[in-house]
C-alpha cells in the first residue's frame, strides 16, 4: 500500500520504506523509483538524499549496525541473569533473527559497494564492533585479545549466518524449529563462555 509523504521528512521515510522492502523481499527489490512511487513523490526526489541505489543500501546497512548495537546493549542492560559475554551473544542473535535480510546486507550484500567510503557506515560498524569487543576480555583496561573477541564473534556470527541463510533446514524442523535452534545456540554460547572463563578467569562484573 502506498505511503503518504510528509513534507520535510523524505529522507527518513525513504529509509523506513526501503527497510520494509528489504525485509519483505530482499535488497534486489529496492529501487529509488519504486520507493518514490510508493511515497507519492517525483522519481527525481530520492536523488536529493541518495546519490544512487548503492548509497541507500549502504545507509540501510549503517542503520543495521546501529540496530545491532542497540540489541546487544539492551540484552546487556536487562538480562541480569546472563554473563556479559552471553548477553551480548543473545543480543546479536536477537537482531540477526529478527532482521535476516538486513543482517545479510550488512556483512555480505554491500561488500562490493565500497562501504568503507561511507563515514556513517564506518562509524556505525565500529561502534557495534566495540560493543561486542568490550565484554570479551577478563582484565579491566587491558588491550582486547583477538583470541577472546574473535572467537566470540566468529561463533555467534556463524550461528546467526547458518540460520538466516537456511543452512540448518535439515537440522531443525517442525513448527518449533526456530525455538529449537535458539535454545541450542544459547547452550553453545554458554558453553563457549564457560570454556573461555576456565582459561582466562571469570568475566568482569557488571556495574550498576
Amino acid at each position: 500500500m502506498a505511503q503518504r509523504y510528509h513534507h520535510g521528512d523524505l529522507r527518513r521515510q525513504l529509509l523506513v520504506a526501503a527497510g520494509e522492502v528489504l525485509e519483505r523481499s530482499g535488497p534486489e527489490a529496492i529501487t529509488l523509483r519504486g520507493l518514490a512511487r510508493s511515497l507519492g513523490v517525483s522519481h527525481a526526489a530520492p536523488g536529493y538524499h541518495f546519490a544512487d541505489r548503492d548509497a541507500l543500501l549502504i545507509e540501510l546497512a549503517a542503520q543495521g549496525h546501529e540496530m545491532l548495537e542497540a540489541a546487544m546493549v539492551d540484552r546487556l542492560t536487562h538480562d541480569s541473569q546472563a554473563s556479559p559475554q552471553l548477553a551480548i551473544g543473545e543480543g546479536y542473535l536477537d537482531f540477526a533473527l529478527a532482521n535476516p535480510n538486513r543482517f545479510r546486507l550488512m556483512f555480505a550484500g554491500i561488500a562490493d559497494m565500497g562501504p568503507s567510503a561511507s563515514p556513517t557506515f564506518a562509524q556505525a560498524a565500529q561502534r557495534s564492533f566495540a560493543t561486542l569487543v568490550a565484554v570479551t576480555g577478563s582484565t579491566p583496561g587491558a588491550e582486547p585479545d583477538p583470541r577472546e573477541w574473535l572467537s566470540s564473534w566468529a561463533l555467534v556470527h556463524g550461528l546467526a549466518t547458518l540460520w538466516v541463510d537456511g543452512s540448518l533446514e535439515y537440522g531443525f524442523a517442525g513448527a518449533d524449529a526456530a525455538a529449537q535452534f535458539r535454545a541450542t545456540a544459547t547452550a553453545i554460547l554458554s558453553d563457549h563462555t564457560l570454556a573461555r572463563q576456565a582459561v582466562t578467569g571469570p568475566a568482569v562484573p557488571r556495574s550498576g
